[in-house]
């Protein structure tokens, strides 16, 4: 793999692990299910029955994920993702079971029921939610 690459997979995986640890106290809610999908060009919204997470496709190797529960002020801050958007070839394939979003690079697939985010490289897994966005006793402090 070329060394660019690896530094946008690496920095990647770097964009959605800071903003997982801007949701630390939160894990992932057994009964939360993702029931529509909308697209607005390199961006997804998909929504759940307890908020929506909004996917944005930064280019073929960075996907940068946030979850807006329905409970909580929308906030969206990321120290990370201050980049915009490039001109990315994008295929959605969407079916009762799952959502995928393709680039020619990396992919995420959205598991319907029970709403669970996976994350891919070349057809690999990068790594999956187990246990992503639940409001807590911690958070509510």
């Amino acid at each position: 793999m070329e060394p660019m690459i690896k530094k946008l997979v690496f920095f990647s995986i770097f964009l959605i692990g800071l903003t997982t640890i801007t949701l630390q106290g939160y894990s992932q809610n057994p009964n939360r299910t993702i029931d529509s999908i909308a697209r607005q060009d390199e961006s997804f919204r998909l929504f759940c029955n307890d908020g929506y997470y909004h996917v944005e496709i930064l280019n073929k190797y960075i996907i940068h994920t946030t979850f807006f529960p329905d409970s909580v002020p929308v906030k969206n801050q990321s120290y990370a993702a201050i980049m915009h958007p490039e001109d990315t070839k994008i295929t959605l394939t969407d079916t009762k079971e799952k959502t995928t979003i393709n680039t020619p690079g990396i992919s995420i697939t959205a598991e319907k029921s029970p709403a669970r985010l996976s994350y891919q490289f070349n057809g690999k897994t990068l790594f999956a939610e187990k246990n992503g966005y639940e409001k807590t006793k911690i958070s509510k402090k």
